[in-house]
């Protein structure tokens, strides 16, 4: 199989993000949203299925490290992306970056993106009703 091959299977199949949020629905903790609902939706749904799961400590402490290691991860991503941003001004400065794209100003945009924005958002939840 070719490298293209791989990458475009890849590409197809769920995400890790996915894979959660249908092991949360198989378990019954999050809720299969409706054929068709809208991204606000279905991002609203897995944040409480989150909440929920956070919320009940003792019966789900196994899915809350999952989630706790998941929102780690997108810590490291973005200390990740500050030092690579860091670097890019060091060696072009504001210069356009590759690929057309406006460099560092760009990657600066990066920063705020999360792979897994429900559960930062189920924080919020939690707070709203202490």
């Amino acid at each position: 199989m070719s490298l293209r091959a791989a990458l475009e299977r890849r590409l197809r199949e769920p995400s890790l993000r996915d894979v959660l949020f249908d092991a949360l629905t198989s378990l019954q903790i999050a809720e299969l949203p409706p054929q068709g609902a809208a991204p606000e939706e279905v991002f609203r749904l897995r944040a409480e299925a989150i909440r929920r799961l956070y919320e009940n400590e003792r019966n789900h402490r196994d899915w809350i490290d999952v989630c706790e290691r998941l929102t780690e991860f997108d810590e490291l991503l973005v200390s990740w992306r500050l030092r690579h941003i860091q670097m890019i001004e060091r060696t072009i400065g504001a210069r356009m970056g590759t690929g057309g794209s406006s460099g560092a100003s760009y990657l600066k945009l990066t920063l705020e993106k999360k792979i897994f924005p429900e559960l930062w958002e189920a924080r919020t939840m939690l707070t709203d009703n202490v």
